[in-house]
């Protein structure tokens, strides 16, 4: 890790990409984050500190979000590990006519925040949202090792 910055969002294609965060309990040899600062052109994704909701907010409004085909959590670390800041960005988002929701995650939401997240009681409803995971579409499955995840329209409301 070298160079730090306060790239909150960043464009792929025609997706937004969410950076909330650097913690990730993890150190995948394959992750992006191993090869340098930024991704697919991106200025540094090392961030200076982790985004307040509204630095976050701000961000999705000065890009332009409704603009995009979907937006994604997905950064230089794991965005579970802020749940509560993916949830009510990922509600910003649903509340003002944003495009549909993904969420890149490595599966270990539960264990990092150390109660059950995917769903059920005290969880955030994802058991309920349609994801990817490995190719396949699961929907009402209780699977909490999702990869990719297409979250919409259910639930919590994102």
């Amino acid at each position: 890790m070298s160079e730090k910055a306060m790239t909150i969002v960043y464009e792929v294609g025609n997706s937004l990409y969410v950076n909330l965060t650097n913690k990730c309990p993890c150190s995948c040899t394959f992750c992006i984050r191993q090869n340098g600062d930024g991704a697919y052109g991106s200025d540094s994704l090392w961030l200076e500190h982790e985004p307040s909701a509204e630095e976050i907010k701000d961000a999705l409004k000065k890009a332009g979000f409704k603009k995009y085909n979907e937006i994604i959590f997905c950064g230089y670390g794991e965005p579970t590990e802020r749940i509560d800041i993916l949830v009510l960005t990922a509600e910003f988002i649903k509340k003002n006519g944003g495009p549909p929701v993904r969420l890149n995650t490595n599966g270990l939401s539960d264990l990092i925040n150390k109660k059950p997240t995917a769903g059920g009681k005290g969880g955030y409803g994802f058991s309920k949202f349609k994801r990817r995971y490995h190719g396949r579409i699961y929907k009402g499955d209780k699977t909490v090792f999702w990869r990719r995840s297409v979250l919409r329209n259910a639930g919590i409301c994102f």
